[in-house]
């Protein structure tokens, strides 16, 4: 019978987590029709406001609309971010209940050796749930944190959730894009 390695059994956790943890986000968060509402509140609170700042003209009551226009902005940002953070407590729970889960799968072994002798700082993380003095070698916590995290950031950007450096990119805004095209 093949064994699968302990290396990518805390990695298979690691996506599973991630992918759990973003469909429930998704299922009661993001696709809830207030939340939708938040996000098209603050596209058109944001061009109205670009388009104030392209005029260039330095008038009092142009500034006093900028000012209004960047209060709704920011209390719109802060009614998403209330909603985003049930998601991120939920990702939290799912995140604790897989970690205590599979720790009593990996306690004291080892899932993965280093080529190399990490930093003092990074060595108590690596070595972390291991015992003896053999630096280079990695437990169960290391691997499913690092890994989570990336799968997570991964995943988020795909689906369109983050957008790296400002673009809108991922599959969701390619849908919502051809969506609003044939509607």
């Amino acid at each position: 019978m093949f064994a699968i390695p302990r290396i990518l059994q805390v990695l298979f956790a690691s996506i599973f987590t991630s992918v759990a943890a973003e469909f429930l986000s998704w299922l009661l968060i993001f696709r809830k029709q207030s939340y939708k509402d938040l996000e098209k509140d603050l596209e058109k609170y944001q061009k109205q406001y670009d388009s104030l700042v392209e005029k260039g003209i330095n008038s009092k009551k142009l500034e006093q609309q900028k000012e209004w226009y960047n209060g709704k902005m920011t209390s719109v940002r802060t009614d998403l971010m209330k909603n985003q953070m049930f998601g991120m407590i939920i990702t939290g729970v799912i995140m604790f209940i897989t970690n205590k889960m599979i720790k009593g799968r990996f306690v004291g072994k080892v899932v993965a050796i280093l080529p190399f002798e990490p930093p003092k700082l990074v060595s108590r993380l690596t070595h972390r749930g291991i015992k003896g003095n053999n630096m280079r070698e990695i437990g169960h916590s290391f691997i499913f944190m690092l890994s989570s995290f990336s799968f997570k950031a991964a995943l988020r950007m795909s689906l369109g959730r983050i957008n790296p450096k400002g673009k809108k990119s991922g599959i969701m805004e390619k849908a919502r894009a051809a969506a609003e095209k044939y509607s």
